[in-house]
């Protein structure tokens, strides 16, 4: 993984068990998109704008860095607003997570987080009231809420092939 000094996004992810690069040539995998809504809390409008929030300016720190994780904290502000992300990778798992705490003062804009996935058919499980379901990731908004899971996009090669002794 590699984070942008001055920014704070994700420049690159890659697995190397799986020979992937995660984001493509996205340079900005853990952008926040601000999106022009001129609807209520209850409707949405969407006006066409879209801005991308990560620009430089950010406050990027190592706050763990150890055997079992190492987290690392991007800050940002925006208007009267405050965001903030921790990525997380851990050292015997593979997985990356990234909570994020934002205190959103902003109004007539709606906000999103931007995670490309550079897969030939992805499908992302994401948490629903009271389960996960399955989508395919179309380009299309899909409502979610605590965790999004990727990690079945792209299959691992088989490196060595062993027969089973079913004798």
């Amino acid at each position: 993984i590699q984070i942008d000094k001055t920014t704070g996004a994700i420049s690159r992810l890659y697995s190397k068990n799986a020979s992937w690069n995660v984001f493509g040539n996205a340079l900005d995998g853990n952008a926040l998109e601000l999106l022009g809504d001129s609807g209520s809390a209850w409707t949405i409008h969407l006006t066409g704008d879209d801005k991308t929030l990560t620009t430089e300016g950010a406050t990027v720190s190592v706050l763990d860095n150890g055997p079992v994780f190492a987290r690392v904290r991007v800050s940002h502000a925006y208007g009267k607003s405050s965001y903030a992300q921790d990525v997380v990778v851990y050292g015997a798992l593979p997985r990356i997570d990234i909570p994020t705490t934002i205190d959103w003062q902003e109004h007539a804009e709606m906000l999103k987080i931007r995670l490309p996935a550079n897969a030939t058919h992805p499908e992302a499980s994401a948490q629903i009231p009271f389960g996960s379901k399955v989508r395919p990731v179309n380009g299309q908004e899909c409502p979610g809420q605590k965790w999004m899971d990727v990690s079945q996009t792209v299959p691992i090669a088989v490196k060595k092939a062993v027969p089973l002794d079913l004798a």
